[in-house]
C-alpha cells in the first residue's frame, strides 16, 4: 500500500469516526431558517441528520478513492431525491457546503473541500435555460431586495434566490406542478411568518417577470 493510499485510508476513516461531530456541527444554521421548521416540523432536523451522515459516508468514499466523481455523482442523485419532496437545489449545495466547513472545522483542511465544491458544481444544470436560472439568481437576489418580503429570522422560501433555484428545477424536469406546489404552500404559511399577502404576491410577479428573457415561461410562476 502506498503512502498516499495509507494517507487516504486513514483520512476516510477520521471522517467515519468524527461524522456525529461533523454532521451536528454543519447543522447550526438550520434554526435560523423558519423554512425548515415550518416545512418539516419535528422531522426536519431528524431528516438533516441523516442526510448529512451520508453526506460524509460520500465523502470518505471519495477520499478513500481519491476519485471527486464519487461526490459529483453522489449530488445529482441526491438532488433527483429531494427535490420532488419540496427542496431546491440550493438547499443542498448549502448543505453540502456546511459539511465541507464542518470538516474543515472538526479535521482541518483536506481534499474534501475540493470534492463538495465538485459536489456543488455538480448541481448546475446542462440545459440552458435552467442554468441561466440559477446562474441569474444571485444578481437577482440583490436586485429584488426591495421587493422580497423579509423576515427579522431569516426564511428560505421568501428568498429570492431560493425562488430561482425552485423555478430552475421545475423547469429541468419539465413539471410547473412543481414549483406551482411550492408557492402554494409558501401563500399557506406567508400569515404565520407575518409577511403582507400583497408583498408577496407583487414580489411573485417581479421574480416571475425577470425570469422570463432567462426563459421562464409565464405558465411556470403564477
Amino acid at each position: 500500500m502506498s503512502n498516499d493510499t495509507s494517507a487516504s485510508e486513514a483520512r476516510a476513516a477520521r471522517l467515519l469516526t468524527e461524522s456525529a461531530a461533523i454532521v451536528e456541527r454543519s447543522l447550526v444554521y438550520m434554526p435560523g431558517d423558519a423554512f425548515w421548521e415550518q416545512r418539516y416540523a419535528e422531522r426536519a432536523r431528524r431528516f438533516a441528520h441523516e442526510d448529512g451522515a451520508f453526506h460524509v459516508r460520500y465523502l470518505a468514499d471519495a477520499v478513500r478513492a481519491s476519485s471527486p466523481t464519487v461526490m459529483a455523482e453522489y449530488a445529482r442523485w441526491l438532488r433527483d431525491l429531494l427535490v420532488p419532496r419540496g427542496m431546491c437545489t440550493l438547499h443542498l449545495a448549502e448543505h453540502l457546503e456546511h459539511v465541507g466547513s464542518a470538516v474543515v472545522d472538526c479535521l482541518g483542511e483536506g481534499q474534501e473541500s475540493s470534492y463538495i465544491q465538485g459536489a456543488v458544481d455538480a448541481l448546475r444544470y446542462d440545459a440552458s435555460a435552467p442554468r441561466a436560472i440559477q446562474e441569474a439568481a444571485p444578481a437577482l437576489d440583490d436586485h429584488l431586495k426591495a421587493v422580497t418580503p423579509r423576515l427579522a429570522a431569516r426564511h428560505s422560501a421568501f428568498e429570492t434566490r431560493y425562488l430561482c433555484h425552485y423555478a430552475a428545477d421545475a423547469l429541468q424536469r419539465g413539471t410547473p406542478a412543481l414549483l406551482a406546489s411550492h408557492v402554494e404552500w409558501s401563500r399557506s404559511v406567508r400569515a404565520a411568518s407575518g409577511i403582507d399577502s400583497v408583498e408577496h404576491e407583487a414580489w411573485l410577479i417581479a421574480v416571475r417577470d425577470a425570469l422570463q428573457p432567462a426563459g421562464l415561461p409565464p405558465a411556470y410562476l403564477q
